[in-house]
């Protein structure tokens, strides 16, 4: 196996004798760091067009089409093992779910099983990475499957965002099957327009996913015809499932209840989360563990054990007989569909603590705050990752759009306010951060954890009582 601290896209991390791709970002270009590489003892080069006008005689320079995929088949080249079945999912919102429940479904099905995401890398129930690995860069991606193949992992999921689609972080790996989810306005600060966005995702299917491979597709998003043309041009078989689905079909849900049609055979089963966007997600999941192999019967009965994934929808505490949920829900899908929900299971009034994180799409902050203004009895607007931009300036433009919103500066002291106001049959819904437990100010990246602030609340409160 190669050595991958020979091949980098960092100038600081090149060995003597090492490989430095040259790649182009958003905010930096990797031509400017070429001389950098080379004094750190770099001796070969990798970059696109347009040629240096001067070399070093002792190095090796090598232009290709795209340094973005050429640093990808590296990757692959210098780690080529994985799990036998390796399997992807993209949409906007319930990747996480969607890997979350695919594990879990394939554990229960006594497979050794790992996800790779956005709430980390877990093997079977055990967590072994906690930082956020969506869609990892291709270097990182190919040595993490390299070590779950070398720990005995035999399937594996891994969630595509669009990000790492456009910059073909994925573009090597050898899919079984691959899935999407939905799709609704999201990093449009990247993607420029909605169009693009899409283009994005779609290449899971038309270039990562090879030919003859199975996608697994929502039939109940509008962009789901499209799809389907696509996955045909490229011969990939569809397993379809929603309400409007011909493989997986949803028939009825009445409490935690459910109907299914598996390839025109109908089940019932328990299921015991919350949500129609659960049930969606629980689906997809069964549809990626359908595509590579797994036996209906096995899986239908695991599907009535799932659990929800860390910060989806998760109930972390009670107070005053009221109960206090955490969820990631940072687009305005998201949060209608879990305050929605909610709201069913609500026989008191409906709390939401909610920010928005700087340095994005403008128009995200706005429709979280409409979503708000419209679904939560009372909302408190705070701070999310404000990164470089001034807090107090998100708060009044999500202010603008929720009037009746309490503003309150700082994070915790928020969620303590939250807290304290909490009556029997209320629910407090605290939105967009989920399982994160940091908080980006400024340049500055520093601990802070939703569920450990509701404790800290609810122990302060306690005290005062006493």
């Amino acid at each position: 196996m190669i050595d991958f601290s020979f091949i980098s896209t960092d100038s600081r991390m090149i060995k003597l004798g090492g490989t430095f791709v040259a790649i182009t970002g958003m905010h930096h270009d990797g031509r400017a760091f070429i001389e950098d590489a080379i004094s750190n003892g770099a001796r070969k080069i990798i970059l696109e067009a347009p040629r240096l006008e001067t070399h070093h005689p002792h190095v090796d320079y090598e232009y290709v089409e795209n340094a973005r995929l050429t640093l990808c088949k590296l990757a692959r080249q210098a780690c080529p093992y994985q799990p036998e079945k390796l399997v992807a999912v993209t949409g906007t919102n319930g990747k996480s779910s969607v890997a979350y429940f695919y594990n879990q479904l394939l554990t229960l099905c006594s497979y050794k099983t790992a996800s790779i995401g956005t709430i980390g890398v877990y093997v079977g129930n055990q967590q072994q990475v906690t930082e956020s690995l969506t869609s990892p860069d291709a270097l990182s991606l190919h040595q993490l499957l390299t070590s779950l193949y070398e720990q005995g992992v035999s399937h594996a999921i891994v969630e595509a965002s669009s990000h790492g689609l456009d910059q073909y972080r994925l573009h090597s790996a050898n899919l079984t099957a691959a899935a999407f989810t939905n799709l609704t306005p999201d990093h449009l600060d990247y993607h420029q327009d909605f169009n693009s966005y899409f283009t994005a995702k779609k290449k899971l299917f038309s270039e990562v996913l090879p030919q003859n491979r199975i996608a697994i597709l929502n039939a109940d998003i509008g962009q789901y015809d499209e799809l389907a043309l696509l996955c045909k041009e490229r011969r990939q078989k569809i397993i379809s499932y929603g309400l409007a689905g011909k493989d997986i079909k949803l028939l009825s849900k009445l409490n935690n209840r459910l109907k299914i049609s598996l390839w025109g055979r109908e089940h019932e089963l328990i299921f015991p989360l919350l949500g129609d966007f659960q049930v969606a997600n629980a689906l997809c999941a069964l549809g990626l563990a359908l595509a590579c192999g797994l036996n209906s019967d096995e899986l239908l009965m695991a599907l009535s054990k799932l659990h929800s994934a860390p910060g989806r929808l998760e109930q972390i505490a009670t107070y005053n007989e009221a109960k206090i949920i955490i969820d990631y829900a940072h687009t305005k899908d998201a949060l209608v569909n879990i305050l929605t929900t909610l709201r069913k299971e609500c026989p008191g009034k409906l709390h939401l603590v909610i920010g928005s994180g700087g340095d994005r799409d403008l128009r995200r902050r706005v429709e979280l705050a409409q979503v708000a203004n419209v679904y939560a009895d009372n909302t408190i607007i705070t701070d999310d990752n404000p990164r470089s931009e001034p807090p107090e300036i998100i708060r009044q433009q999500m202010l603008t759009h929720c009037p009746n919103a309490l503003e309150i500066p700082g994070r915790a002291i928020a969620i303590a306010a939250a807290v304290k106001q909490l009556q029997k049959g209320d629910i407090l819904v605290i939105a967009g951060k989920g399982h994160e437990n940091y908080q980006i100010i400024g340049n500055e990246k520093l601990y802070f954890s939703d569920k450990d602030e509701v404790l800290r609340a609810m122990s302060n409160l306690k005290k005062t009582v006493m």
